[in-house]
């Protein structure tokens, strides 16, 4: 649903998750809305207003009381104005002063005045949320209709670990949505959705099963059914559509069309077995397919195995690996190996190390293409030049490239240094630049991963 002709008010508090309120004005306006963004006193500490001025176009509400400012004496108008009001991050403080009707700055003010739905997305550290005070605040709320999400568990500023993180934008969008269409042509009805895997009985102690994750179920019984259900459907309509015009008229239940990510890349590199198609193949031990979840939305592509790839069979295993892995599992970044996809241009070892030739690209290319067309990932991490350069056809060094996302078909590319090299290079300022490169990465996954 577009949120198109929407008038809304962002209200930003005093968090460390305030920074991610700008991700979440940029998707709100993409989709349509007119913001006005208000800020807290001390939301200004951790994001300048400038910052969301220039995103939604519009003044920055900070002063209740300032005399500049024609809205300063509008709060009623405004908040009747708005078709929502969404307080993303708000911390325990504003909770509180929202649940007993405190209105000592713009925010509570405007909230005091509301007249449409309001949507609130806490963030806050470890323990607060279950605070008994918290939780009798976020029930008073609620028992007034306010949309109060739940935050998110997980790593959090301070270093602990807990529920308090800032919830998702999607979540955020998607709580939005609900509140501007209540539709409840479904209330009283009972829905059953099935999820997992199903097992039919061979005998007593063996059946048949298959390897679902489930993850569609929860995700229709998570969402409004009869969008999730007209998404479904028009997907499947969208699949028959193209086979017919190919000129299918029957579709038998086998099939490349059928296979999923694992199915389809086991079946790839098992076709790729036995290649011939450049002169890599002369002094190779072993092809180098890849590895990692077959279902990632993070795909790491480098530039060619090496010495210790070629003999173990597996991408960045040796001194390389190691560094990728330290990297990606860094402060900020906190991707896992297991939850990523790795692979490389190219499939097989260069002599001596060497970069990959343009023909040896060449050749590799529909494989690779083929790989990231079966992962269907959110953002892939290209390593290094080579890698870069072949992915976005272009000869511009890497140190032009990297530092920015470049669309690539339905997902983004972030290009950086590769380990090699920074290993050869161990200079701060080189490592500096690939952290943020890798943090740009995590920002632009944590707002894209849907699985």
């Amino acid at each position: 649903m577009s949120l198109a002709g929407r008038e809304l008010i962002l209200g930003v508090t005093g968090s460390i998750a305030a920074y991610k309120a700008v991700y979440l004005l940029r998707e709100l306006t993409r989709l349509g809305a007119a913001v006005t963004v208000c800020l807290s006193e001390h939301a200004r500490e951790f994001v300048g207003p400038l910052t969301f001025r220039t995103l939604s176009g519009r003044p920055v509400l900070t002063n209740l009381f300032d005399p500049q400012s024609p809205d300063a004496v509008e709060h009623v108008a405004l908040a009747e104005r708005a078709d929502a009001i969404v307080v993303a991050p708000a911390t325990a403080n504003l909770l509180a002063k929202a649940a007993h009707g405190l209105a000592d700055d713009f925010l509570t003010t405007l909230l005091l005045a509301a007249r449409g739905p309001v949507v609130i997305a806490p963030a806050m550290d470890g323990g607060m949320w279950e605070h008994p005070a918290v939780v009798a605040n976020v029930a008073t709320l609620r028992a007034r209709g306010v949309a109060v999400l739940e935050p998110d568990a997980g790593a959090l500023a301070s270093g602990l670990s807990g529920k308090g993180r800032f919830p998702e934008p999607d979540a955020i969008v998607e709580a939005i949505r609900r509140a501007l269409t209540p539709v409840r042509d479904l209330a009283g009805e009972r829905l059953l959705v099935t999820a997992g895997p199903t097992r039919e009985p061979v005998d007593p102690v063996r059946y048949l099963s298959n390897r679902s994750s489930g993850r569609m179920g929860y995700g229709l019984a998570a969402a409004d059914p009869r969008q999730a259900l007209a998404d479904a459907l028009g997907a499947l309509g969208a699949t028959l559509r193209h086979h017919r015009d190919l000129g299918t008229t029957e579709l038998g239940l086998e099939g490349q069309y059928l296979l999923g990510p694992d199915e389809a890349l086991r079946a790839q590199e098992q076709a790729l077995q036995g290649c011939r198609k450049c002169k890599l193949c002369e002094g190779r031990t072993t092809i180098v397919f890849g590895a990692g979840s077959p279902r990632a939305e993070f795909v790491v592509i480098g530039e060619g195995p090496g010495a210790d790839e070629d003999a173990q069979g597996l991408p960045f295993v040796g001194r390389a690996g190691q560094l990728l892995t330290k990297m990606l599992e860094s402060p900020g970044v906190g991707f896992t190996r297991d939850e990523a996809y790795v692979s490389n241009t190219v499939k097989c070892r260069p002599p001596g190390n060497r970069n990959p030739e343009a023909e040896e690209l060449a050749a590799c290319a529909p494989v690779l293409a083929a790989q990231l067309a079966a992962l269907q990932p959110k953002v892939i991490l290209a390593l290094g030049s080579v890698a870069a350069q072949s992915l976005l056809g272009t000869k511009e060094a890497i140190g032009r490239l990297r530092g920015r996302v470049h669309p690539y078909g339905s997902a983004v590319l972030i290009p950086t240094f590769h380990p090699a090299f920074l290993l050869r290079n161990p200079g701060q300022e080189y490592k500096r630049m690939a952290w943020e490169d890798l943090k740009l990465a995590r920002r632009e996954y944590d707002q894209r991963r849907t699985r």
